[in-house]
Protein backbone atom coordinates (compact mmCIF):
# COMPACT_ATOMS: atom_id res chain seq x y z
CA UNK A 1 0.00 0.00 0.00
CA UNK A 2 1.76 3.55 -1.25
CA UNK A 3 2.01 6.13 1.58
CA UNK A 4 0.34 9.45 0.88
CA UNK A 5 2.58 12.09 -0.25
CA UNK A 6 3.70 14.46 2.85
CA UNK A 7 2.32 18.09 3.01
CA UNK A 8 5.28 20.71 1.65
CA UNK A 9 6.07 23.45 4.04
CA UNK A 10 8.12 26.36 1.98
CA UNK A 11 10.25 28.82 4.58
CA UNK A 12 11.20 31.62 2.73
CA UNK A 13 13.40 34.64 4.31
CA UNK A 14 10.70 37.11 3.07
CA UNK A 15 7.07 35.78 2.54
CA UNK A 16 5.02 38.52 0.84
CA UNK A 17 1.43 39.11 -0.01
CA UNK A 18 -1.09 40.12 -2.66
CA UNK A 19 -1.15 43.01 -1.51
CA UNK A 20 2.10 43.78 -1.16
CA UNK A 21 2.77 43.62 2.05
CA UNK A 22 5.76 41.69 3.63
CA UNK A 23 4.75 39.12 6.41
CA UNK A 24 6.08 38.78 9.86
CA UNK A 25 9.92 37.17 10.16
CA UNK A 26 9.73 33.43 9.77
CA UNK A 27 6.43 32.95 8.50
CA UNK A 28 5.62 30.07 6.08
CA UNK A 29 3.08 28.60 3.91
CA UNK A 30 2.26 25.10 4.06
CA UNK A 31 0.91 23.43 0.87
CA UNK A 32 -1.69 20.42 0.42
CA UNK A 33 -2.09 18.72 -2.53
CA UNK A 34 -3.04 21.65 -4.88
CA UNK A 35 -4.40 23.76 -2.53
CA UNK A 36 -2.35 26.34 0.01
CA UNK A 37 -3.46 24.86 3.61
CA UNK A 38 -1.65 27.37 6.15
CA UNK A 39 -0.32 30.23 6.32
CA UNK A 40 1.59 31.59 9.64
CA UNK A 41 4.86 30.56 11.46
CA UNK A 42 7.00 28.05 10.70
CA UNK A 43 6.27 26.39 14.24
CA UNK A 44 2.89 26.95 14.08
CA UNK A 45 2.60 24.79 10.63
CA UNK A 46 3.64 21.80 12.28
CA UNK A 47 6.80 21.37 10.50
CA UNK A 48 7.69 17.56 11.90
CA UNK A 49 4.31 16.39 9.94
CA UNK A 50 5.61 17.84 6.47
CA UNK A 51 8.72 18.63 4.23
CA UNK A 52 10.10 21.64 5.03
CA UNK A 53 12.03 23.20 2.20
CA UNK A 54 14.51 26.45 3.42
CA UNK A 55 14.55 29.12 0.80
CA UNK A 56 17.55 30.98 2.32
CA UNK A 57 17.81 34.53 0.60
CA UNK A 58 14.88 34.12 -1.16
CA UNK A 59 11.48 35.40 -1.26
CA UNK A 60 8.31 34.02 -1.78
CA UNK A 61 4.66 35.13 -3.50
CA UNK A 62 1.99 34.10 -5.12
CA UNK A 63 2.25 33.76 -8.73
CA UNK A 64 2.48 36.64 -11.36
CA UNK A 65 -0.57 37.23 -13.36
CA UNK A 66 -0.09 38.63 -16.89
CA UNK A 67 -3.01 40.75 -17.52
CA UNK A 68 -2.94 41.28 -21.47
CA UNK A 69 -0.79 37.96 -23.34
CA UNK A 70 -0.58 36.37 -26.64
CA UNK A 71 0.55 32.76 -27.95
CA UNK A 72 1.33 32.84 -31.08
CA UNK A 73 2.65 36.61 -31.67
CA UNK A 74 6.04 36.70 -31.42
CA UNK A 75 7.12 40.79 -31.10
CA UNK A 76 9.70 40.65 -33.57
CA UNK A 77 7.89 40.26 -36.40
CA UNK A 78 7.21 42.97 -38.90
CA UNK A 79 3.15 42.03 -38.04
CA UNK A 80 2.96 40.71 -35.12
CA UNK A 81 -0.87 40.93 -34.73
CA UNK A 82 -0.93 38.93 -37.75
CA UNK A 83 0.42 36.36 -35.99
CA UNK A 84 -3.04 35.58 -33.99
CA UNK A 85 -4.82 34.50 -37.55
CA UNK A 86 -1.84 32.52 -39.23
CA UNK A 87 -3.67 29.98 -40.99
CA UNK A 88 -0.21 27.70 -40.53
CA UNK A 89 -2.02 26.07 -37.16
CA UNK A 90 0.96 23.57 -36.70
CA UNK A 91 3.32 26.62 -36.59
CA UNK A 92 1.18 28.62 -33.93
CA UNK A 93 0.91 25.38 -31.55
CA UNK A 94 4.55 25.31 -31.93
CA UNK A 95 5.15 29.04 -30.87
CA UNK A 96 2.57 28.53 -28.23
CA UNK A 97 4.09 25.77 -26.35
CA UNK A 98 7.64 28.03 -26.61
CA UNK A 99 5.71 30.70 -24.96
CA UNK A 100 4.14 29.01 -22.19
CA UNK A 101 7.13 27.52 -20.81
CA UNK A 102 8.55 31.05 -21.19
CA UNK A 103 6.46 32.29 -19.30
CA UNK A 104 5.35 30.00 -16.99
CA UNK A 105 9.44 29.98 -16.29
CA UNK A 106 9.43 33.66 -15.73
CA UNK A 107 7.17 33.08 -12.59
CA UNK A 108 3.62 33.87 -14.74
CA UNK A 109 1.41 31.49 -12.98
CA UNK A 110 -2.24 33.06 -14.41
CA UNK A 111 -2.46 35.08 -18.01
CA UNK A 112 -4.92 36.57 -19.79
CA UNK A 113 -4.68 35.78 -23.70
CA UNK A 114 -5.99 39.10 -25.26
CA UNK A 115 -6.71 37.83 -28.72
CA UNK A 116 -5.88 34.49 -31.01
CA UNK A 117 -7.56 33.16 -34.00
CA UNK A 118 -9.09 29.58 -35.20
CA UNK A 119 -9.77 29.07 -31.19
CA UNK A 120 -6.19 28.26 -30.65
CA UNK A 121 -5.94 30.30 -26.86
CA UNK A 122 -9.28 27.75 -26.04
CA UNK A 123 -6.98 24.38 -27.02
CA UNK A 124 -3.97 25.75 -25.38
CA UNK A 125 -6.32 26.12 -22.20
CA UNK A 126 -7.75 23.00 -22.20
CA UNK A 127 -4.39 21.56 -23.33
CA UNK A 128 -2.63 23.35 -20.08
CA UNK A 129 -5.68 22.00 -17.81
CA UNK A 130 -5.01 18.21 -18.50
CA UNK A 131 -1.41 18.56 -18.51
CA UNK A 132 -0.28 17.94 -21.89
CA UNK A 133 1.04 21.42 -22.03
CA UNK A 134 3.19 22.95 -19.24
CA UNK A 135 2.20 26.74 -18.66
CA UNK A 136 0.30 29.39 -16.95
CA UNK A 137 -3.69 28.99 -16.13
CA UNK A 138 -5.36 30.60 -19.41
CA UNK A 139 -8.20 33.05 -19.38
CA UNK A 140 -9.26 33.39 -22.55
CA UNK A 141 -11.23 35.76 -25.02
CA UNK A 142 -11.17 34.08 -28.64
CA UNK A 143 -10.26 36.24 -31.40
CA UNK A 144 -10.89 39.95 -31.26
CA UNK A 145 -13.82 41.67 -32.01
CA UNK A 146 -12.70 44.38 -34.38
CA UNK A 147 -13.58 45.95 -37.57
CA UNK A 148 -12.32 44.77 -40.75
CA UNK A 149 -10.25 47.95 -41.35
CA UNK A 150 -8.59 47.40 -37.85
CA UNK A 151 -5.16 45.76 -37.50
CA UNK A 152 -6.10 43.30 -35.31
CA UNK A 153 -8.37 42.09 -38.27
CA UNK A 154 -8.77 38.22 -39.97
CA UNK A 155 -7.33 38.54 -43.76
CA UNK A 156 -11.40 37.17 -44.20
CA UNK A 157 -12.56 40.19 -42.49
CA UNK A 158 -13.96 41.71 -38.96
CA UNK A 159 -17.34 42.18 -37.19
CA UNK A 160 -18.49 44.88 -39.22
CA UNK A 161 -22.21 46.58 -38.36
CA UNK A 162 -24.49 46.27 -35.67
CA UNK A 163 -25.44 42.99 -36.61
CA UNK A 164 -22.33 42.20 -37.33
CA UNK A 165 -20.86 42.71 -33.75
CA UNK A 166 -23.91 41.41 -32.09
CA UNK A 167 -23.33 38.24 -34.07
CA UNK A 168 -19.27 38.39 -33.31
CA UNK A 169 -20.19 38.78 -29.23
CA UNK A 170 -22.87 35.92 -29.19
CA UNK A 171 -19.92 33.81 -31.01
CA UNK A 172 -17.37 34.25 -28.68
CA UNK A 173 -20.12 33.56 -25.95
CA UNK A 174 -21.16 30.24 -27.87
CA UNK A 175 -17.38 29.18 -28.01
CA UNK A 176 -16.41 29.75 -24.14
CA UNK A 177 -14.37 32.55 -23.95
CA UNK A 178 -13.52 33.97 -20.41
CA UNK A 179 -13.78 37.46 -21.86
CA UNK A 180 -14.55 39.82 -24.73
CA UNK A 181 -11.80 41.80 -26.37
CA UNK A 182 -13.26 44.68 -28.07
CA UNK A 183 -11.08 46.25 -30.47
CA UNK A 184 -12.51 50.39 -30.04
CA UNK A 185 -9.08 52.22 -31.89
CA UNK A 186 -6.21 51.67 -34.02
CA UNK A 187 -2.50 50.90 -32.86
CA UNK A 188 0.78 52.26 -32.33
CA UNK A 189 2.74 50.18 -34.55
CA UNK A 190 -0.38 50.04 -37.09
CA UNK A 191 -0.47 51.90 -40.32
CA UNK A 192 -2.04 55.39 -40.37
CA UNK A 193 -2.68 57.87 -37.39
CA UNK A 194 -6.25 56.25 -35.59
CA UNK A 195 -4.20 55.56 -32.63
CA UNK A 196 -7.18 58.17 -30.60
CA UNK A 197 -9.69 57.30 -33.28
CA UNK A 198 -12.63 55.45 -32.34
CA UNK A 199 -13.08 52.68 -35.06
CA UNK A 200 -16.98 51.95 -34.33
CA UNK A 201 -19.83 54.08 -34.17
CA UNK A 202 -21.74 54.46 -30.79
CA UNK A 203 -24.33 51.91 -31.96
CA UNK A 204 -21.72 49.30 -32.34
CA UNK A 205 -19.88 49.81 -29.28
CA UNK A 206 -23.27 50.06 -27.29
CA UNK A 207 -24.72 46.54 -28.49
CA UNK A 208 -21.54 44.82 -27.99
CA UNK A 209 -21.20 46.10 -24.51
CA UNK A 210 -24.68 45.13 -23.83
CA UNK A 211 -24.36 41.83 -25.33
CA UNK A 212 -21.54 41.29 -23.04
CA UNK A 213 -23.16 42.57 -20.22
CA UNK A 214 -26.55 40.32 -21.31
CA UNK A 215 -24.37 37.46 -21.25
CA UNK A 216 -22.12 37.41 -18.08
CA UNK A 217 -18.71 38.33 -20.34
CA UNK A 218 -16.66 41.08 -19.18
CA UNK A 219 -15.44 42.99 -21.34
CA UNK A 220 -11.80 44.42 -22.02
CA UNK A 221 -11.61 47.35 -24.23
CA UNK A 222 -8.57 47.45 -26.72
CA UNK A 223 -8.29 51.49 -26.94
CA UNK A 224 -4.87 53.56 -26.51
CA UNK A 225 -7.33 56.54 -25.62
CA UNK A 226 -10.08 59.12 -27.44
CA UNK A 227 -13.65 59.56 -27.08
CA UNK A 228 -14.76 56.11 -26.80
CA UNK A 229 -13.07 55.73 -23.55
CA UNK A 230 -16.32 57.54 -21.58
CA UNK A 231 -18.78 55.63 -23.68
CA UNK A 232 -17.09 52.15 -22.83
CA UNK A 233 -16.84 52.65 -19.51
CA UNK A 234 -20.08 54.20 -18.75
CA UNK A 235 -21.90 50.87 -20.26
CA UNK A 236 -19.66 48.78 -18.03
CA UNK A 237 -15.73 47.99 -19.84
CA UNK A 238 -14.24 46.21 -16.89
CA UNK A 239 -10.85 46.67 -18.45
CA UNK A 240 -8.70 49.35 -20.39
CA UNK A 241 -5.99 48.05 -22.33
CA UNK A 242 -3.09 49.95 -23.49
CA UNK A 243 -3.80 53.63 -22.65
CA UNK A 244 -1.44 54.59 -24.01
CA UNK A 245 -2.39 58.53 -25.08
CA UNK A 246 -4.75 58.64 -22.08
CA UNK A 247 -5.40 61.85 -20.77
CA UNK A 248 -6.28 63.06 -17.44
CA UNK A 249 -10.37 62.91 -18.14
CA UNK A 250 -10.41 59.52 -19.31
CA UNK A 251 -7.87 58.21 -16.47
CA UNK A 252 -10.21 59.66 -14.04
CA UNK A 253 -13.39 58.92 -16.18
CA UNK A 254 -12.12 55.02 -15.52
CA UNK A 255 -11.56 55.59 -12.19
CA UNK A 256 -15.21 56.63 -11.24
CA UNK A 257 -16.55 53.45 -13.52
CA UNK A 258 -14.45 51.04 -11.27
CA UNK A 259 -12.45 50.17 -14.68
CA UNK A 260 -9.14 48.99 -14.49
CA UNK A 261 -6.61 50.11 -16.51
CA UNK A 262 -3.94 47.41 -18.26
CA UNK A 263 -1.03 49.38 -18.93
CA UNK A 264 1.56 47.00 -21.24
CA UNK A 265 4.81 49.04 -20.41
CA UNK A 266 7.83 46.92 -21.54
CA UNK A 267 6.06 46.64 -25.18
CA UNK A 268 6.75 50.77 -25.36
CA UNK A 269 9.45 51.39 -23.61
CA UNK A 270 11.99 48.63 -24.75
CA UNK A 271 13.80 48.90 -27.81
CA UNK A 272 12.83 45.36 -29.03
CA UNK A 273 9.01 46.09 -28.45
CA UNK A 274 6.96 48.34 -30.87
CA UNK A 275 10.65 50.38 -31.47
CA UNK A 276 11.75 47.04 -33.46
CA UNK A 277 8.40 45.97 -34.82
CA UNK A 278 7.39 48.66 -36.24
CA UNK A 279 11.17 50.04 -37.70
CA UNK A 280 9.34 49.73 -41.52
CA UNK A 281 5.92 51.29 -40.83
CA UNK A 282 6.15 55.22 -41.47
CA UNK A 283 5.02 57.11 -38.37
CA UNK A 284 5.51 54.62 -35.66
CA UNK A 285 8.35 55.96 -34.26
CA UNK A 286 6.85 59.07 -33.68
CA UNK A 287 3.86 57.79 -32.81
CA UNK A 288 5.71 56.08 -30.46
CA UNK A 289 7.83 58.51 -28.92
CA UNK A 290 4.66 60.61 -28.13
CA UNK A 291 3.14 57.35 -26.38
CA UNK A 292 6.11 56.95 -24.05
CA UNK A 293 6.01 61.05 -23.38
CA UNK A 294 1.95 60.20 -22.52
CA UNK A 295 2.82 57.17 -20.40
CA UNK A 296 5.05 59.10 -18.48
CA UNK A 297 2.72 61.24 -17.47
CA UNK A 298 -0.24 59.12 -17.39
CA UNK A 299 0.82 56.27 -15.07
CA UNK A 300 1.84 58.91 -12.35
CA UNK A 301 -2.02 60.35 -12.53
CA UNK A 302 -3.21 56.81 -12.26
CA UNK A 303 -1.27 56.18 -9.34
CA UNK A 304 -2.55 59.42 -7.60
CA UNK A 305 -6.48 59.52 -8.83
CA UNK A 306 -6.77 56.06 -7.15
CA UNK A 307 -7.47 53.93 -10.49
CA UNK A 308 -6.83 50.45 -10.29
CA UNK A 309 -3.84 49.27 -12.43
CA UNK A 310 -2.48 46.14 -13.67
CA UNK A 311 0.15 44.86 -15.92
CA UNK A 312 0.67 42.78 -19.09
CA UNK A 313 3.44 42.20 -21.21
CA UNK A 314 1.34 42.56 -25.05
CA UNK A 315 3.59 39.80 -26.85
CA UNK A 316 7.05 40.42 -24.92
CA UNK A 317 6.75 37.00 -23.49
CA UNK A 318 8.38 36.17 -20.16
CA UNK A 319 9.20 39.99 -19.81
CA UNK A 320 6.78 40.93 -16.99
CA UNK A 321 9.32 41.64 -14.34
CA UNK A 322 10.32 44.51 -16.54
CA UNK A 323 6.55 45.57 -17.01
CA UNK A 324 6.76 45.83 -13.19
CA UNK A 325 10.38 47.34 -13.47
CA UNK A 326 9.18 50.20 -15.84
CA UNK A 327 5.82 50.57 -13.76
CA UNK A 328 8.15 51.42 -10.69
CA UNK A 329 10.47 54.02 -12.57
CA UNK A 330 7.44 55.86 -13.63
CA UNK A 331 6.34 56.34 -10.37
CA UNK A 332 5.16 52.69 -8.49
CA UNK A 333 6.53 51.97 -5.62
CA UNK A 334 7.75 48.35 -5.78
CA UNK A 335 4.51 47.32 -3.20
CA UNK A 336 2.16 48.74 -5.57
CA UNK A 337 3.67 47.16 -8.12
CA UNK A 338 3.74 43.84 -6.34
CA UNK A 339 0.07 44.12 -5.79
CA UNK A 340 -0.12 45.08 -9.57
CA UNK A 341 1.35 41.75 -10.42
CA UNK A 342 -0.89 39.44 -8.28
CA UNK A 343 -3.55 40.72 -5.40
CA UNK A 344 -5.23 43.40 -7.96
CA UNK A 345 -4.86 41.54 -10.92
CA UNK A 346 -6.80 38.82 -9.69
CA UNK A 347 -9.59 41.12 -8.45
CA UNK A 348 -9.23 42.54 -11.96
CA UNK A 349 -9.75 39.47 -13.83
CA UNK A 350 -12.34 38.32 -10.99
CA UNK A 351 -10.03 35.22 -9.90
CA UNK A 352 -9.71 36.20 -6.53
CA UNK A 353 -11.50 33.37 -5.26
CA UNK A 354 -8.79 30.61 -7.08
CA UNK A 355 -5.22 32.59 -6.82
CA UNK A 356 -3.07 35.62 -6.56
CA UNK A 357 -2.61 35.71 -3.08
CA UNK A 358 -1.39 33.70 0.38
CA UNK A 359 -4.79 32.20 1.42
CA UNK A 360 -5.54 29.18 2.89
CA UNK A 361 -7.84 26.84 0.02
CA UNK A 362 -6.73 29.01 -2.86
CA UNK A 363 -4.53 26.99 -5.55
CA UNK A 364 -1.04 26.79 -4.66
CA UNK A 365 0.62 29.41 -7.22
CA UNK A 366 3.30 30.48 -5.61
CA UNK A 367 6.85 31.63 -7.07
CA UNK A 368 10.67 32.42 -5.44
CA UNK A 369 12.74 34.71 -6.30
CA UNK A 370 16.56 35.52 -5.10
CA UNK A 371 16.14 38.27 -2.72
CA UNK A 372 13.84 40.64 -2.04
CA UNK A 373 11.84 42.89 -4.44
CA UNK A 374 9.94 45.34 -1.92
CA UNK A 375 13.86 46.39 -1.76
CA UNK A 376 14.43 46.05 -5.31
CA UNK A 377 12.16 45.43 -8.20
CA UNK A 378 14.37 43.95 -10.30
CA UNK A 379 14.40 40.73 -8.05
CA UNK A 380 11.49 39.80 -10.02
CA UNK A 381 13.79 38.81 -12.73
CA UNK A 382 15.47 36.42 -11.04
CA UNK A 383 12.77 33.65 -10.30
CA UNK A 384 14.60 30.71 -8.24
CA UNK A 385 11.33 28.05 -8.34
CA UNK A 386 7.51 27.95 -9.72
CA UNK A 387 5.10 26.23 -8.07
CA UNK A 388 1.97 25.67 -10.14
CA UNK A 389 -1.20 24.13 -8.17
CA UNK A 390 1.17 22.69 -5.69
CA UNK A 391 3.96 21.21 -7.97
CA UNK A 392 7.27 22.55 -8.82
CA UNK A 393 7.42 23.39 -12.31
CA UNK A 394 10.19 22.51 -14.81
CA UNK A 395 11.80 25.75 -15.90
CA UNK A 396 14.70 24.57 -17.03
CA UNK A 397 14.66 26.98 -20.31
CA UNK A 398 16.13 29.90 -21.37
CA UNK A 399 14.41 33.18 -20.07
CA UNK A 400 14.69 35.82 -22.39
Amino acid sequence: MRNSPRDLILAPDWLIDGDGSLLPAGSAVRLKGTKIEAVGSLSALDPDSADVQQLKGQSLMPGLIDCHGYLSVDPNRPDPMGGMHGEDLVERAWITARHLAINLASGVTTMRVMGEGHGLDYQARQAVNIGLLQGPSLVCSGAPVCPSHSHQAARSGGADGVDGVRKAVRKRVAEGADWLKLVVTGGVNAPGERATTCLYDDEEVSVALREAKTAGLPVAVAAHGGVAIAMCARLGARTFEHCAFFDEDAIETAASHDATLVFTLARFFRPDGIELSGRDVPGVRARLDRAREHLRAAVPKALSCGVSVVLGTDNMHGLLADDARLFVELGATPKTAIAALTGKAVRALGLEHITGNLRPSLQADLVAFSGNPLTNIVTLSRPTAVYFAGTLAKTNILIP
